[in-house]
């Protein structure tokens, strides 16, 4: 039943949910005025799971947010940033 829906693996899945998202827009969003988000896709941008991240910021002595930025998007290794405020 998941994978008729959701797709078989998570490529699958997020192709799906981009459609999903896009067909909420086209329906909802574009009658209101609303404008549709960035895509993230061919961004330079990976997740750090908690124990990760703790670890890297520990040792420069700053996490993402005491520099002001948002920690799922904060490259601790080069300090670059792929979001707009």
């Amino acid at each position: 039943m998941w994978s008729a829906k959701f797709g078989k693996n998570r490529f699958e899945y997020g192709r799906i949910l981009r459609e999903m998202h896009t067909s909420l827009y086209e329906e909802v969003g574009s009658k209101y005025g609303l404008e549709r988000g960035d895509s993230i896709e061919g961004r330079n941008v990976s997740h750090l799971n908690k124990r990760d991240y703790i670890r890297k910021t520990d040792s420069r002595g700053k996490t993402g947010r005491e520099s002001g930025q948002r920690a799922s998007v904060y490259d601790t290794e080069t300090g670059n940033t792929d979001f707009k405020p």
